[in-house]
């Protein structure tokens, strides 16, 4: 058996392990799991029929070792106060990255998970980051072709991401083509923080072209690669609008 086959063995044993842990899970709870661009998605109760918990109640969870899933992360975390949904981050396979986001009733219990479990020894000698989470929904893309338009901007970023809010592009100063629409960059807004950060990853995973004859991929820039080992060691990116906007998100 050569190297290439051992992994792929393991990766498929990974995936049925993970795959019954997530099917015990939802028979035994009232959330129904499902996975949608690279998250996967546990909740909201399947007897839930109030409107979406308001802002302020989702709390960001970092340093997660790997081998965690919802099952761990609900019996944590649920003895603070009642989940309305968790989202976790997750590779090929289906382990996790690092980090997710946990989304409670109400801002009150959200606040006192993040009193009482930032920190939490989950294994030996590994304690979790809980944080409130940042609500910065705006994200700096760059490498767009300066001829598209705001709507075919959005059309074509709308195949990557989700829950895209709206472009915010600004004519060039000069535009000695007349055809210029943008000066090559956008600012995409999100519905909400969580969506701006899973977009980052992915749209900064590198290589992405928004058209078949773009020039060039979609920029990454430093920053990100940075927030997103950041988040991986748990401590939510720091978004300053103080920087060029080229290294960062706003």
């Amino acid at each position: 058996m050569n190297s290439t086959t051992r992994i792929n063995a393991r990766n498929n044993y990974q995936e049925e392990l993970i795959e019954q842990k997530l099917k015990q899970f939802e028979e035994t709870t009232d959330y129904a799991i499902i996975q949608h661009y690279g998250q996967r998605i546990c909740g909201p109760p399947r007897e839930w029929n109030q409107p979406a918990p308001t802002n302020g109640s989702e709390i960001f969870v970092g340093r997660l070792p790997q081998a965690v899933m919802e099952d761990e992360l609900f019996e944590i975390f649920s003895r603070v106060g009642k989940i309305y949904q968790i989202r976790l981050m997750v590779n090929f396979v289906g382990l996790n990255r690092g980090f997710g986001f946990i989304m409670y009733e109400s801002p009150e219990h959200a606040k006192m998970a993040v009193q009482q479990l930032n920190n939490y020894l989950i294994r030996p000698n590994r304690q979790i980051s809980v944080r409130k989470s940042v609500d910065n929904r705006r994200l700096y893309v760059g490498g767009i072709m300066k001829h598209k338009t705001k709507e075919e901007i959005k059309k074509a970023m709308e195949c990557y991401v989700n829950e895209l809010n709206d472009i915010i592009m600004y004519p060039p100063p000069y535009a000695p083509n007349q055809q210029a629409q943008n000066r090559g960059y956008v600012f995409a807004e999100f519905k909400n923080h969580r969506a701006a950060t899973i977009a980052r990853r992915l749209l900064g995973a590198g290589g992405v072209r928004l058209w078949i004859d773009s020039p060039s991929a979609l920029s990454v820039p430093i920053r990100m690669r940075r927030e997103l080992q950041m988040l991986r060691e748990g401590a939510p990116p720091e978004l300053n609008t103080s920087d060029n906007p080229a290294l960062s998100s706003v």
